[in-house]
C-alpha cells in the first residue's frame, strides 16, 4: 500500500485500522488525520482501487486477517 500511493513511513504507522474503509475486489479509502500536505489540519481521505496485480487491497486484508488487527495500528511491529 505504501508503494503503490507513496505514502511516508510516518504516516503508515497512524494509520489506524479504524480508519481504512475496504470493499475486496473494488478498492479502499484511508482516512489519515496528520499528513505532511495538510495545511489546513482537517485530515486527508486517499482511495486506492483494487487492481488485477499486486493489489493494495487485497494485500491490506491478508495483512489485517493474518495478524488479526480489527482497532488500532493497522501496522504493527513484528518479531522474527
Amino acid at each position: 500500500m505504501g508503494f503503490w500511493r507513496g505514502f511516508r513511513g510516518d504516516e503508515l504507522t497512524s494509520l489506524q485500522a479504524e480508519h481504512v474503509q475496504v470493499a475486496a475486489g473494488e478498492g479502499m479509502s484511508c482516512f489519515f488525520p496528520r499528513t505532511k500536505g495538510d495545511r489546513q489540519h482537517k485530515g486527508v481521505t486517499f482511495h486506492a482501487p483494487a487492481l488485477a496485480r499486486l493489489c493494495p487491497v487485497s494485500a491490506y486484508l491478508d495483512w489485517v486477517s493474518l495478524a488479526h488487527i480489527e482497532i488500532g495500528p493497522a501496522f504493527r511491529s513484528i518479531d522474527r
